[in-house]
């Protein structure tokens, strides 16, 4: 635990039962029906955990991202990331025909979403917003770190549906929660947290 704590941004766990004492986590309040019953489930579970290592939970309202407004189009998330991929893949351009079918439309579709020059500066602008929002959160309410799910919905377990050569991974969306923290450039830890009964 104490390696993962410092990685984590400072955590420093105590000898003991009670590791996590006088450490604040914050837990930001999702709308009811928001998760999925199992992700929901396992988000509770683990709150129980740090409860019983001496943990404080801190509930607060989770900010908006800037960056998610109108679907991350515009100026958002879709601006960075589609610009961000295009950087990196432009060393393979190359070998881009041994892509397989589903990555070359996916890729082609993130592509699409760069935009032009202003919108990738109003973008970084937007970016910095972000950054100082979540500064706020971390310094209003004391906290040492927070925990939230990955995705509001949990990940199917293979064969995944619709996996193939026309779609990469499961056909139906998962909401995801962890782009806040590549927009943010926080650090941040992805942690299993089980299985459920459908995988």
């Amino acid at each position: 635990a104490r390696p993962l704590g410092r990685l984590a941004g400072g955590l420093e766990p105590r000898p003991g039962a009670r590791p996590l004492a006088r450490q604040r986590i914050g837990v930001p309040r999702f709308p009811d029906g928001s998760l999925s019953p199992r992700v929901a489930d396992a988000f509770m579970r683990v709150q129980d955990e740090l409860v019983a290592l001496g943990a404080t939970l801190v509930g607060f309202d989770r900010p908006d991202n800037p960056l998610e407004a109108n679907d991350g189009r515009g100026a958002g998330w879709r601006t960075i990331f589609g610009a961000e991929a295009l950087a990196i893949h432009h060393q393979f351009a190359d070998r881009r025909h041994l892509h397989r079918t589903a990555f070359t439309i996916a890729f082609g579709d993130i592509a699409g979403e760069s935009g032009g020059a202003l919108e990738f500066v109003r973008a970084q602008i937007k970016r910095g917003e972000l950054v100082a929002l979540w500064r706020g959160v971390f310094s209003r309410l004391a906290l040492d770190a927070m925990i939230e799910p990955v995705s509001a919905t949990g990940i199917p377990g293979p064969p995944w549906p619709g996996a193939g050569e026309t779609s990469i991974g499961a056909d139906t969306p998962t909401p995801s929660l962890i782009g806040t923290w590549n927009d943010a450039n926080f650090p941040a830890l992805v942690l299993p947290a089980g299985l459920g009964p459908d995988g």
